[in-house]
């Protein structure tokens, strides 16, 4: 059943299309995934992109329309990365769906709009907490980027499982 997000409905298709992602991302074991574009308010997908082990680049813009998000996946986890928070305020939400549990979670942009001085202040706390970190390597300086990403997450999005 298509799902209501902020003033889009993203459909049937496009939820197959993020559940074969999963698919393909078990079989590869790397990230995959593709922007998240709108066009009069209908929900299409754009540039399926593969990653690395723990990352993936998705092109800035869509070839028509707008961009407003993205969707890829996670080995583990549904939480979101400080970058991926960055990503989901600047555009308006950030899907991920995870291989291990096979779910598929949302994250929108509590606002209707970004403001650059609230993205400002995710940036940096992706430069102090995200980008110097190897993870779990240093247990103390994992969990202060989880409590720095919590505090992010909360201020900033709200979120709407999908499957």
């Amino acid at each position: 059943m298509p799902t209501k997000l902020n003033s889009f409905i993203l459909p049937d298709s496009i939820i197959k299309k993020m559940k074969d992602k999963i698919e393909d991302a078990k079989i590869k074991d790397v990230e995959v995934g593709f922007n998240l574009c709108a066009e009069d308010n209908e929900l299409y997908d754009e540039s399926h992109c593969v990653g690395t082990e723990c990352e993936i680049e998705m092109p800035e813009k869509c070839s028509r329309g707008t961009k407003v998000g993205i969707f890829h996946t996670h080995s583990e986890s549904l939480q979101p990365s400080m970058s991926d928070i960055a990503h989901a305020y600047k555009f308006g939400m950030n899907c991920i769906g995870t291989v291990e549990t096979k779910k598929i979670r949302c994250h929108i942009r509590k606002d209707k709009t970004h403001n650059e001085k609230d993205r400002e202040s995710i940036i940096s706390n992706i430069v102090r907490f995200e980008d110097p970190l190897s993870y779990r390597e240093d247990l103390e300086s994992y969990r202060r980027w989880i409590r720095a990403r919590n505090i992010l997450q909360d201020k900033y999005l709200n979120f709407i499982d999908i499957i």
